[in-house]
């Protein structure tokens, strides 16, 4: 599937349905992975979850070892993914050190080589930013890409990972923090953009922890507003 998408131009209507088969797919093997880890689930199996994810860690520190005898330096890895710094090396080596990796994998197992990125941001495990070589924005885990933020706080992030990544410049990041700061303790900002939406899960009286969009729930029922179950709730925290 990589290897076709690899035919199409980025945005082409091949590419994205090739993209969407390719995302089916992942997400069909990661529900079976999460079947065999549920007690209740037809095709439940503990070891045969745990020895998946025993494989992975086992596997991503082999690759780690492996880049750290090549002089590449390993910064990020995580499930199935693994990022280095060239520390000085061309992206020739860092092709030649794929093949390498790939030789030692057993079976289908393959590690693919994704991109060249300039910049990154690593915050946190699963939440990061890069920028490619063609001035795109890859971003995971984030406020910028999650719908349970505020559209100031998502366009503000935005904002910081251009100045950083795209500009190189944190100074011009900082100025951008404390201008939407000042903005929103004058009272310039927009309502419209402190809004958060949250999408009710449950029924409110089924909630342990009581968030703030369970509370606004609660709220609009006092109010005689009707609430349940799939409905987004929106406020302002």
């Amino acid at each position: 599937m990589k290897q076709e998408l690899k035919k199409h131009a980025r945005g082409s209507k091949e590419y994205r349905s090739l993209d969407a088969q390719q995302t089916a797919l992942k997400i069909i093997a990661n529900s079976f992975y999460g079947m065999l880890g549920y007690p209740r689930a037809r095709w439940y199996f503990k070891q045969c979850a745990e020895s998946v994810t025993s494989f992975g860690r086992y596997y991503i520190r082999q690759m780690i070892e492996m880049a750290k005898d090549f002089g590449l330096e390993a910064i990020y890895g995580d499930t199935d993914s693994l990022f280095c710094k060239l520390n000085g090396k061309r992206r020739e080596d860092a092709m030649r050190f794929l093949k390498q990796v790939n030789e030692s994998l057993p079976g289908i197992i393959e590690l693919e080589f994704e991109g060249f990125y300039p910049r990154g941001v690593f915050v946190t495990k699963k939440r990061y930013a890069m920028i490619d070589e063609e001035g795109r924005m890859v971003v995971k885990g984030l406020e910028f890409v999650r719908r349970d933020w505020a559209a100031l706080a998502k366009k503000t992030q935005e904002e910081v990972l251009r100045a950083i990544l795209k500009d190189g410049s944190p100074k011009k990041a900082a100025e951008l923090i404390r201008k939407t700061t000042r903005d929103v303790l004058d009272g310039r900002a927009s309502l419209d953009d402190l809004v958060i939406y949250t999408r009710l899960k449950m029924p409110i009286e089924s909630y342990r922890s009581i968030g703030p969009h369970v509370v606004a729930a609660k709220r609009l029922r006092e109010m005689g507003r009707e609430v349940e179950p799939g409905m987004v709730i929106a406020y302002i925290e």
